[in-house]
């Protein structure tokens, strides 16, 4: 099940992430649906940079992120949903920058991606990764919605 987010620039006491929203949510969607994915809640698209210890106050980054498909992408489980996954080194060095102060350290590698959908089951083995430009908003604190 999704949970839908509310991004804003402030921390209070329920941010329990720091991402950037997609922006181009639409070119996202149109790919998922051609692909044979329905069950799709846009609005809270996302990539999750890092996640924020108790009372973490950090300097976020505003400018916007454009990826081009250059690298690899692929189509993955990731805990119970089906997310797309990208290489990104400014991503990737924004999230090691943080995990050396006030970020909680989950995995043992950062791993970009955008959770688009629950798991359905599916074998994912003849899914296209979606090859468009995925572009970012800048970092936002994540909270969930009531």
């Amino acid at each position: 099940m999704y949970v839908q987010v509310n991004f804003g620039r402030q921390l209070n006491r329920q941010a329990n992430w720091i991402g950037r929203p997609l922006l181009n949510v639409g070119t996202l969607a149109e790919w998922a649906k051609g692909e044979g994915f329905h069950n799709l809640v846009p609005e809270a698209w996302h990539v999750t940079i890092a996640r924020p210890k108790t009372g973490a106050v950090l300097a976020l980054d505003d400018r916007p992120i454009v990826l081009r498909a250059k690298g690899r992408r692929r189509v993955s489980r990731f805990g119970g949903l089906i997310v797309l996954e990208f290489a990104s080194h400014a991503l990737t060095a924004r999230n090691h920058q943080w995990s050396t102060g006030d970020m909680r350290r989950e995995f043992r590698s950062f791993r970009p991606h955008i959770s688009f959908t629950p798991d359905d089951g599916r074998d994912l083995e003849g899914v296209s990764p979606f090859s468009g430009t995925l572009r970012f908003g800048g970092e936002a604190y994540g909270d969930p919605r009531p």
